[in-house]
């Protein structure tokens, strides 16, 4: 089996990782419809979430989504194995899981890929651990100048599942460094209400830019509603490059995160399902360049 997939559309190219390709081993990211980079009319926009070897990674790239429900995790043991979905069959250890904790061991999911020149399908039907089951398809579509990621999700198991899903959207416009001159629009937030400790940012009209080359930078928008386009929009005023993201869900929160070379901003959506219930959502990232 390949350790990756390309998908391409026009001047669009997308990198996929297989599932269990050895570039990702880890409890974080979902394994499925991981793309650590996507380049566009040659702009590369994927970045490793950490490029200095001396601070903690979680070995993010590009565009991976995480799927956070803990819950599951409390339903077994300690030593016992629990579904984390996405994942795999986790076994619990006595501290709970963490972001930058030890990684786990795990059983991987069985996982069928179906890959073609311009899409790729993941469809993954776990066993039941605890009264958890699901089956999820993920699929993703590259187009020119765009890449959609359509997610079907159904609770297979005898419990209530909820869970809260985000894409970590590591990027960057070409290799422009994090900067003043960057603005990210944000038309799904309502408050633009910034963290003066941890945000290294200003509040611009539609959304913020930077305050300077920042290290470590986070903020939270708890306060977003569903925007009649792009959720977000990355620019440059030194560059005609750009990239957005737009969803078909009410987004419960964004976050932003980034380095020095990365910028990441997270839309979430909130899903709960009774068993036998599925639910269906949609990413479509835009590139210019």
């Amino acid at each position: 089996m390949a350790n990756r997939y390309v998908i391409a559309a026009g001047d669009l190219r997308a990198e996929v990782l297989a599932p269990e390709s050895p570039e990702y081993g880890f409890t974080r990211f979902n394994h499925s419809a991981f793309v650590p980079d996507v380049a566009y009319r040659g702009v590369r926009f994927g970045q490793p979430e950490m490029t200095d070897p001396q601070r903690p990674t979680t070995k993010g790239a590009g565009l991976c989504c995480e799927i956070i429900c803990p819950e599951v995790e409390t339903s077994v043991a300690v030593g016992e194995e629990y579904l984390k979905p996405g994942i795999g069959y986790v076994t619990r250890t006595a501290e709970p899981w963490r972001i930058y904790g030890v990684n786990p061991p795990y059983r991987p999911l069985e996982t069928a890929v179906t890959a073609q020149s311009d899409r790729i399908l993941f469809v993954t039907e776990t066993e039941q651990v605890a009264g958890y089951a699901y089956r999820e398809c993920r699929r993703l579509l590259a187009e020119d100048g765009r890449l959609t990621l359509s997610v079907h999700f159904e609770n297979q198991g005898e419990k209530p599942l909820a869970f809260t899903e985000y894409c970590h959207n590591f990027i960057s416009l070409g290799d422009l460094q994090t900067s003043p001159a960057h603005h990210l629009a944000l038309p799904c937030v309502e408050a633009l209400t910034l963290d003066p400790e941890k945000s290294h940012m200003r509040a611009e009209e539609g959304g913020v830019s930077w305050l300077g080359i920042p290290g470590v930078f986070f903020n939270v928008f708890d306060r977003t509603r569903r925007a009649e386009g792009p959720a977000w929009r990355l620019t440059h005023e030194n560059s005609s490059v750009s990239i957005s993201e737009t969803v078909d869900f009410t987004p419960v929160k964004l976050t932003v995160w980034g380095l020095e070379h990365v910028i990441s901003p997270e839309v979430f959506i909130a899903v709960r399902l009774e068993p036998g219930e599925s639910a269906e959502w949609t990413r479509v990232w835009t590139f210019e360049a």
